[in-house]
């Protein structure tokens, strides 16, 4: 990855409560517990939430070029089906909602208090 996008990328996850950092989440994807889907300069990471009435793909962080995004959206669909999910959960900013394509809608929104 390019520093620059690296940047970008702790700074997302920073921005996101700070959960984890690109460290972890190359762990995570080491030890399959999450998954990096990837279209051209651009990626995914998401991981599979079992709940007791739902199991869904969580998009744990993307980044990259808007361009790549319908296709990279196009790959988080075909993970779904594949691991029999029946959604995916992203967290974002409530701006991000202009730039969603298809059935997207928000369901609430996240506070953090430390």
């Amino acid at each position: 990855m390019k520093p620059e996008m690296l940047a970008q990328v702790e700074e997302q996850l920073y921005m996101q409560g700070g959960f984890y950092t690109w460290e972890d989440i190359l762990d995570a994807i080491e030890k399959d517990e999450m998954t990096m889907l990837a279209i051209g300069g651009s990626f995914a990471v998401v991981r599979v939430f079992e709940f007791p009435q739902k199991k869904v793909i969580d998009v744990v962080i993307l980044a990259g070029d808007a361009v790549d995004m319908p296709a990279l959206e196009d790959a988080v669909e075909t993970f779904k089906a594949g691991v029999g999910a029946s959604g995916i959960l992203g967290t974002g900013r409530v701006g991000w909602m202009k730039r969603m394509h298809g059935n997207w809608r928000m369901i609430s929104v996240n506070y953090l208090k430390e």
